[in-house]
C-alpha cells in the first residue's frame, strides 16, 4: 500500500431537505485519523482547510462552479465523483460505502458488521474492517434490500412511529412477499421503479392497521433476507434513517436478528454530518488516484477512482 501524506479534508454536502452539511476530517486516503466538527446550514460553509470536496447534485458540480471556490478560497476542490463509475458501467452510487469502511476500521471494529439505512428503500452496507483496503472484493458489499418508508407512507401517510395503530400481518401477503425474484438475485443489486408494485397492491387493501403492520413485518424480512447475501455474517447492525424512529418496524427488525442493533448516532455515526465527513474522505482517495468505488458497491466493471480536480487559478 503506497503511502500518502494525511490531508485535512472538508466536504461539502448538500441534503435533500436543502440543507448543507460543511465538515472535515484528517486522512491519507487509507486510513481516518481525525474527525472534526460538522455544520449543518442554508448556505454552504466552507470550513478551513487543504482540500475541498463537493457533492451537491450536477447542476451545482460544474467545474466553474468548482473553480470560483477554488479561487475564493485557494484550495483545490474536487467534484463530479461520480463520472467515472457511470462511465464504466456502475450505477454512480452508493458513494459512502468506501467511508464506510474506513470508518468501521477508525471505530475499532473487529468483525464484519452491517450499515443499514432506513430511508425510502432498506439499504445495506456489509463491511469487513478486517480487511485493509476498501475495493478488496472481501471488503464491502452495498445493495438494497427492499422497500421500506416509501411503501410505509403511502399506507399510513406518516414514516414515523405507528405505535397503538398496528393491527395484524396478513400471513398470506408475507408469503407472497417472500416470493418476489428479487430477493434470489445476486447482489449487488438495486430495486426498480415498479419493483414489488403487484404484490404491494393488494396489501394496500386491507385496512391502515393491518396494512401498516404486513408492510413492517415485509420490510423486516427483507432484512433479514439480505443477510443471505453477505460473505460472513455480521455481528452487529448499525441502524440510520427516519425509519430508525418507527419503535414498531425496529421492536420487530431487532427480534428477527440474532446480533445487536445499535443506532447509529449511539455507535457514533453522526447522520447530520455523515454526508459530508464521506464527501471529504472520498475526495482525498481521489486527489490521490485511489478507488472510490467498486463491483461489490455500484456494479462498476472494476475498482475506479477519478473526479474532476479544480485548482486555484484554474490550473
Amino acid at each position: 500500500m503506497k503511502e500518502h501524506k494525511p490531508i485535512l479534508a472538508g466536504g461539502l454536502y448538500l441534503g435533500d431537505d436543502g440543507h448543507w452539511q460543511s465538515a472535515t476530517l484528517v486522512s491519507d486516503g487509507h486510513t481516518l485519523r481525525k474527525i472534526g466538527e460538522a455544520v449543518v446550514s442554508t448556505a454552504p460553509l466552507v470550513p478551513e482547510c487543504q482540500l475541498l470536496g463537493l457533492n451537491a447534485g450536477q447542476g451545482i458540480e460544474q467545474p466553474l462552479a468548482a473553480t470560483d471556490l477554488a479561487n475564493a478560497h485557494a484550495i483545490p476542490v474536487i467534484t463530479d465523483l461520480r463520472q467515472s463509475d457511470l462511465a464504466f458501467g456502475g450505477r454512480g452510487g452508493p458513494l459512502s460505502p468506501f467511508y464506510l469502511h474506513a470508518l468501521a476500521r477508525y471505530a475499532g471494529e473487529s468483525a464484519p458488521l452491517v450499515f443499514l439505512d432506513l430511508g425510502s428503500i432498506a439499504k445495506v452496507t456489509w463491511v469487513d474492517p478486517t480487511v485493509a483496503a476498501p475495493d478488496d472484493p472481501a471488503a464491502l458489499l452495498a445493495f438494497e434490500a427492499g422497500p421500506a418508508l416509501s411503501v410505509l407512507t403511502r399506507a399510513s401517510g406518516s414514516a414515523r412511529n405507528a405505535d397503538g395503530q398496528i393491527g395484524k400481518v396478513e400471513d398470506g401477503a408475507l408469503e407472497l412477499f417472500l416470493q418476489e425474484p428479487y430477493f434470489r438475485r445476486i447482489a449487488p443489486k438495486w430495486l426498480g421503479g415498479d419493483s414489488f408494485e403487484n404484490m404491494l397492491s393488494l396489501v394496500f387493501e386491507l385496512s391502515e392497521a393491518d396494512a401498516k403492520a404486513t408492510l413492517c413485518g415485509m420490510i423486516a424480512t427483507s432484512i433479514m433476507l439480505a443477510s443471505e447475501h453477505y460473505p460472513k455474517p455480521p455481528a452487529k447492525y448499525i441502524v440510520s434513517g427516519l425509519g430508525s424512529q418507527n419503535n414498531y418496524l425496529m421492536k420487530i427488525i431487532k427480534s428477527g436478528l440474532d446480533v445487536p442493533v445499535v443506532g447509529a448516532n449511539d455507535w457514533g455515526l453522526d447522520e447530520k454530518s455523515f454526508h459530508a465527513h464521506a464527501t471529504a474522505f472520498l475526495a482525498i482517495r481521489a486527489f490521490y488516484g485511489l478507488a472510490t468505488t467498486a463491483p461489490s458497491t455500484t456494479g462498476v466493471r472494476a475498482a475506479i477512482g477519478g473526479a474532476v480536480l479544480s485548482h486555484p487559478g484554474g490550473r
